[in-house]
């Protein structure tokens, strides 16, 4: 194993650790809001986000529940994303809807969320609207940097006499170290590593990842994190992009910008991104060819990046 490609698998493992979560459950009749955020208090960063889902359980065949999300301009929230909507059986006559969504703060503070009212139901008299109770975070912003103040012109502090003896020992111990050190760089040039490119860090760390063992133990949706942020690291330490802090909408804006893909290549990062944003969070396991066929996409853009 490579030191560049073990680095790389250490830090995309590592970046995936689990962290502890907040959660708040609300159940409004057949309607089910849960809203989840990576802290154990409801404490957030401006550049964090809280993940929304809602669910309306009901007979077959279940309307699709409404909730505005014309987010006012001075709104305190702003909608990251928002998932397609999922539908699942969960008895005889009966099935399951799901939205899912991530919001962001705009301000730091003691913000509330408040999630829009929910009508569900069918058109006719047996629709319900519903509303939630607002959840109160702390949003937090980095300390600013300690600045030392402006103060009245000082004295210089008195110089001492330069001394010169430094310069025979100097000379002394680079004469002594000589031999040794001329020996040990030699010896470092002789052993030293091949340079991998970019693409190929990427292309060993993607063999190792091994699409088809975590498919077929059902870790599709792990194995879709993982690919994840391996192509986020491959182009922010290749095109030097801001690829780990950035929302999938925000990275996107940065690859259109980006002189050194093309148009095609862009459109392909675009389509894998939401890909993967709709595996990460779907109700049901990936499949498994899903899984082999990105992977062989992936491993063809790097390929084609390293030649």
């Amino acid at each position: 194993m490579n030191r560049c490609g073990s680095l790389l698998l250490s830090c995309l493992f590592g970046l995936c650790a689990p962290v502890a979560a907040g959660e708040v459950v609300q159940q409004r009749g057949a309607a089910r809001l849960q809203v989840r955020w990576d802290a154990a208090e409801p404490t957030l960063g401006l550049a964090d986000w809280i993940t929304v889902t809602l669910t309306v359980e009901g007979p077959t065949p279940l309307p699709t529940p409404t909730a505005p999300l014309q987010l006012a301009t001075d709104a305190k929230w702003q909608l990251v994303t928002r998932s397609g909507l999922t539908r699942e059986a969960v008895g005889a006559n009966r099935e399951r809807c799901r939205l899912s969504y991530r919001f962001a703060p705009r301000q730091p503070g003691k913000v509330a969320f408040a999630f829009p009212d929910v009508t569900y139901g069918s058109a006719s008299k047996d629709a319900m609207t519903v509303s939630w109770q607002p959840i109160w975070f702390q949003v937090r912003t980095p300390p600013p940097a300690t600045l030392r103040g402006i103060t009245d012109v000082e004295e210089p502090a008195p110089v001492a006499p330069a001394s010169t003896a430094w310069i025979f020992w100097l000379l002394g111990g680079s004469l002594l170290a000589l031999v040794p050190v001329t020996a040990w760089l030699t010896r470092r040039l002789l052993k030293r590593p091949v340079v991998h490119s970019h693409e190929a860090a990427a292309l060993s760390a993607l063999h190792r990842l091994g699409a088809k063992r975590n498919a077929a133990t059902g870790q599709g949706k792990r194995f879709f994190s993982l690919l994840h942020l391996l192509v986020r690291v491959y182009l922010e330490r290749r095109f030097g992009l801001p690829a780990r802090r950035r929302t999938t909408p925000e990275f996107n804006t940065c690859l259109q910008a980006c002189p050194d893909l093309d148009a095609e290549e862009r459109r392909f990062l675009t389509e894998f991104f939401a890909y993967c944003d709709r595996a990460k969070f779907a109700p049901v396991a990936v499949p498994p060819e899903e899984c082999q066929r990105w992977a062989l996409a992936i491993q063809q853009f790097l390929e084609r990046r390293g030649r």
